[in-house]
């Protein structure tokens, strides 16, 4: 059985979901087959937003990081 699931926060573009569990067509909430889905009872899929992934660590942070990488810079700046 086909769903639909919300492809962004604003509700107003979804995602076809066919039997197999791929996406092959996008459509605006006022498409007439969503619509028909919708007054038969079916349950719009919630917008999943993509995890942040977590900001690189600084060139600071990462020689701070390591103690042997800390020694090495040192000897290699002379310090």
């Amino acid at each position: 059985m086909k769903r639909y699931k919300f492809t962004d926060s604003k509700n107003d573009v979804l995602h076809q979901i066919d039997e197999d569990g791929k996406s092959r067509m996008s459509c605006a909430i006022d498409h007439f087959e969503y619509t028909e889905w919708l007054a038969n009872g079916g349950v719009t899929d919630a917008y999943d937003p993509e995890p942040t992934p977590a900001p690189a660590p600084t060139l600071v942070k990462q020689i701070l990081a390591s103690p042997a990488d800390l020694a090495a810079l040192k000897k290699a700046l002379g310090i």
